[in-house]
């Protein structure tokens, strides 16, 4: 304790008119700051005077008094701050987002070739007919590929590319040549959105172009390019599906995760990609 504040303490005691040592030697004394001979002479005297030994025993009691409020100020405050820190680092390891898997690169491939041959044999195992979605109050799609709810789960880009292509598929049914080509242009684009940097290569390539060989171009890229998408969108799913199993959120929040629960149960996806490449190749087969 410093000694201005024993001083203080000393002055204020009803014992210091009483008292026949110096408050300034008294206060040194306390404070351990006396030689070993002055030392002995306190003490000594305080054996033997009543009104000093009452002062000196009073201002000690103040002492022991402010050392155990610091003691409990700090105790509360480590019972406060562990287990902040502890549901904090709980928070970090359980609730943060899971990273998304990387999926193999697309490559782009002239029709006809081996590798686009594998690929379309890979694609065609997939059931033919496509089931509408089921009316639970679903977001319903529009010809541009957005969901008409303002959902947060539609800005994925993984979803959005999904839908996209879905509708592709009903612009070469209308035969709206117009739709055909700004659906491809933002298929694309979510697809470099989704790191595929091969997409950026077909998408330059597309826009030199004319409108048979644009779609030829397209076609003969396009089941890498759905590949893809069923794995990313597969891998994304089964993700979502353990995470809420588990009861963990992976970064995203509750309304999120129901809205997911909601479209896997409600949107076959991946057989309506499929779907949309057989009428593609359908089209142009009729060329």
């Amino acid at each position: 304790m410093d000694k201005h504040l024993i001083r203080a303490l000393l002055q204020q005691s009803p014992q210091s008119g009483r008292s026949c040592l110096d408050d300034n030697e008294l206060a040194l004394f306390i404070d351990g700051k006396v030689e070993s001979e002055q030392r002995e002479e306190v003490i000594e005297h305080l054996a033997i005077c009543e009104e000093c030994y009452q002062l000196y025993a009073e201002v000690m009691k103040t002492r022991e008094d402010l050392r155990r409020v610091r003691v409990r100020y700090w105790q509360r405050a480590l019972k406060t701050a562990v287990p902040l820190a502890l549901a904090a680092g709980m928070t970090l390891i359980f609730f943060s987002p899971s990273p998304e898997k990387q999926a193999p690169p697309v490559a782009i491939v002239d029709s006809g070739s081996p590798a686009q041959q594998e690929l379309q044999e890979k694609v065609r195992v997939v059931p033919p007919k496509l089931s509408k979605p089921k009316s639970y109050g679903s977001p319903s799609l529009s010809l541009r590929g957005e969901v008409a709810s303002d959902s947060e789960i539609s800005r994925y880009p993984t979803f959005q590319l999904g839908i996209l292509l879905v509708n592709l598929q009903s612009a070469f049914e209308s035969k709206d040549i117009e739709l055909q080509q700004m659906l491809m242009d933002d298929i694309c684009s979510y697809s470099t959105a989704l790191t595929v940097p091969e997409c950026r290569e077909l998408q330059s390539e597309l826009k030199k172009r004319d409108s048979a060989s644009r779609l030829e171009l397209f076609a003969s890229n396009f089941s890498g390019l759905q590949e893809y998408t069923l794995y990313k969108f597969g891998v994304w799913t089964e993700q979502v599906r353990q995470d809420i199993s588990e009861g963990r959120s992976a970064g995203l929040t509750p309304e999120v995760l129901d809205e997911w629960r909601h479209q896997i149960e409600v949107y076959d996806l991946p057989t309506g990609i499929s779907k949309s490449l057989e009428t593609i190749q359908s089209q142009i087969s009729d060329r």
